[in-house]
């Protein structure tokens, strides 16, 4: 068949092709104009730079979003100046907010991948301990400046330099907090349903974070629209209820370890065989804190996910399911989309079982006779003679493990002033305060007056003050004692030398092991040897994560009326004194933990270490290096303690790692003691990121009076 084309349709295909050509060429030579600037560095026209948002594109900056460094009061860590004054105001340094977002930014940086939404090198429970630790963080990056997002008010009536101000921040915590979102896809939820009951209450002690982070920054930053009908909530709004699932989840599962039988309650660590129950503090205090976090912080859920399909029940996907099951009755059909049939149902907001939940937890553990005469809590117990659920022995916790770890102290902080929260029982926080003091005591931190224990049935008077004094006193005598204390300060630098005071002179004794460490850092017992497993790497920052929970300022009214309580001004003085307190050893460590950072800022396990260092090359010892100053440290395991969580448990393996494989070293011998072993790790930089934080909200939650 001859195919005809007239002379119009031949003068159409013409230009056609014309304008076709033009292209091509213009295109060729965009292709050529990027080659030449390949070739002989002839650079091509800066691209037009779009703007976040046009009515600002003027001011929007070129260089990187980063935390501006202001001029600041410098923080002094002795309490007799600026944190007990009255009348004073301490601004927190804006150098501690930038080392807190330098160091959670190393941490994503160096650690985190978003392609696999988590942080590879990190086991299970301890990737649940760093999204923690970011969205604890987050909460600090989101209250630092007061900001209100362009579109929640008028325009004319923000100031436009912190406007400008606010979306760089909320730039930053939108990148974070993004991650986060890819980690709740990335998490193993599966592998962790077969795990034991503490590995599961991780999980839902750091989604509970990011709730608890997202109302805040909703609250603060997104109110609503005086022009509009509606809100304007944070888009990360709509996470709240995927988030609130698995904690509901994973907490439903890790309740089946409740276990009357054995030691007249408490929760078993780990059901699987051939292990032998152990009841530990670590698995107890997480079902305390986690089961009063329920209670405060939980929103409510509905969906029965993953336990049967949404379609069976659904009215608007199947319009022949049965409807009888709905959340409240005369429900809309999208009321019930998410519906449950028995025996499963709803789990709401603030259910009286959690409260129940964490009360019964809290009488066992406290009864468990699980504290040595420190006042610490030691790992867990063993029961005699036990063989198989059939052959349960003496049925009794009467085998202890005297295994002290930093962590055990830390996890029930939070729990504790959650429980103070919910009941209004003032004996909670004497008990809270009680376990810190005696903490910061076994680290070689100590006062004239001993720390004395807090009583808020005596509360002191508001003239009265509790001086601790910033040196720390060592059993064995060894004081450092300052010149002019007055001079000591913080300038949130890389170089700033740990706050001693001036004219600080070395004495003829050593740092002396005090249980937790020395000198007033915290330590593990495997930090100075360098043999700390992947488990014990996290524990330092768990403790500082919760202790910053405990000492928050308690509200004067009930926060949620009829659920919670508020205190009164006393007892929330009292509380808020007893916490200034703490600020110095808080900053203490911190700045140890800065000391131990590398090149690209990642923390190191051992923050003793520079401090031990120091004191080796004063030629006081027969060498003048890090070894000789490991042996004078002369850290000693406690009679009766098992090291599970460096050495295994049993014979099998610490929980899900073990050291035994870890490189080894014969000696530090002028080296950097902190690439011993497994060296710096996402685990290390997670305790950075918390014992810093804790530095940031210790000073700026007590900067008003």
């Amino acid at each position: 068949m001859t195919l005809g084309i007239s002379s119009p349709q031949i003068s159409a295909w013409g230009c056609v092709l014309f304008v076709g050509a033009i292209f091509l060429l213009v295109a060729v030579a965009h292709q050529i104009d990027g080659d030449l600037e390949q070739i002989v560095g002839v650079p091509s026209p800066a691209p037009v730079r779009k703007p976040l948002l046009p009515s600002l594109a003027a001011e929007l900056p070129e260089k990187p979003t980063e935390f501006k460094r202001q001029e600041q009061t410098p923080f002094n860590p002795d309490p007799r100046s600026q944190l007990e004054t009255e009348s004073s105001k301490v601004e927190p340094p804006v150098g501690t907010l930038e080392e807190l977002h330098h160091a959670l930014e190393t941490m994503q940086t160096d650690y985190f991948k978003i392609w696999l939404g988590k942080w590879p090198d990190a086991i299970d429970w301890t990737s649940a301990v760093m999204g923690t630790h970011v969205s604890a963080a987050l909460y600090s990056l989101t209250r630092s400046l007061s900001y209100i997002m362009p579109g929640t008010l008028d325009m004319e009536t923000q100031d436009r330099e912190l406007n400008l101000e606010g979306q760089r921040v909320e730039n930053e915590i939108n990148k974070y907090f993004s991650q986060a979102i890819t980690y709740f896809f990335g998490e193993d939820h599966f592998a962790i349903r077969t795990q034991a009951y503490d590995d599961m209450l991780w999980v839902v002690l750091g989604w509970m974070e990011n709730i608890r982070f997202i109302r805040e920054h909703n609250k603060l930053h997104y109110p609503p629209s005086r022009h509009s009908a509606g809100g304007s909530n944070w888009y990360g709004k709509q996470f709240e209820s995927p988030f609130a699932h698995r904690a509901r989840v994973f907490y439903d599962l890790a309740t089946k370890g409740w276990d009357w039988k054995l030691c007249g309650g408490g929760m078993i660590w780990d059901p699987h065989p051939p292990k032998p129950p152990y009841k530990n503090a670590i698995t107890n205090e997480l079902f305390i804190t986690a089961s009063i976090g329920m209670y405060l912080y939980f929103p409510g859920d509905s969906n029965c996910s993953p336990f049967m399909s949404v379609l069976d029940t659904d009215p608007i996907l199947n319009p022949t399911a049965n409807t009888e099951h709905r959340l409240t009755p005369g429900a809309t059909a999208a009321q019930s989309h998410n519906a449950c049939e028995p025996p499963y149902s709803p789990a709401l907001p603030h259910d009286p079982i959690y409260l129940a939940s964490a009360i019964n937890g809290y009488n066992w553990l406290k009864n468990s006779n699980m504290t040595n005469v420190q006042g610490l809590y030691v790992d867990g117990f063993h029961i005699r003679g036990w063989k198989d659920k059939n052959h349960i022995g003496t049925g009794k916790c009467d085998e202890r493990n005297n295994m002290v770890y930093t962590y055990n102290q830390g996890v029930l902080l939070s729990g504790l002033r959650g429980l103070w929260e919910g009941t209004g029982n003032l004996t909670y926080l004497e008990d809270g305060h009680k376990l810190v003091r005696d903490t910061i005591r076994a680290t070689g931190w100590k006062t004239g007056n001993d720390l004395t224990a807090i009583s808020f049935s005596a509360p002191l008077p508001q003239n009265q003050k509790r001086v601790l004094e910033n040196r720390p006193v060592h059993p064995t005598g060894y004081n450092r004692v300052p010149a002019n204390p007055a001079s000591a300060h913080y300038q949130g630098n890389i170089n700033t030398e740990v706050p001693h005071p001036a004219n600080d002179e070395i004495t003829s004794l050593p740092p002396t092991w005090a249980g937790l460490g020395a000198d007033g850092i915290m330590m593990e017992f495997c930090d100075p040897a360098g043999t700390c497993s992947q488990n014990a790497q996290t524990f330092k920052g768990i403790f500082f994560h919760h202790l910053t929970i405990f000492c928050t300022p308690l509200p004067l009214s009930p926060l949620i009326p009829g659920k919670t309580h508020g205190a009164k001004q006393e007892h929330a003085r009292l509380h808020r004194q007893s916490c200034k307190e703490y600020a110095p050893w808080v900053a203490r460590n911190a700045e140890a933990a800065l000391e131990t950072r590398d090149g690209r800022g990642r923390f190191g396990m051992w923050w003793g270490a520079p401090r031990v260092q120091e004191f080796a090359e004063q030629g006081v010892l027969e060498r003048r290096d890090l070894d000789a100053g490991i042996l004078a440290l002369d850290p000693k395991i406690p009679v009766g303690a098992i090291d599970y969580q460096n050495l295994g448990f049993m014979g099998t393996g610490s929980m899900q790692t073990s050291s035994a494989n870890a490189k080894k070293s014969e000696g530090v011998n002028g080296g950097d003691a902190n690439e011993r072993g497994r060296g710096r790790t996402v685990e290390t930089q997670g305790g950075g990121v918390a014992v810093v934080r804790a530095m940031w909200e210790f000073v700026n939650m007590f900067q008003e009076e």
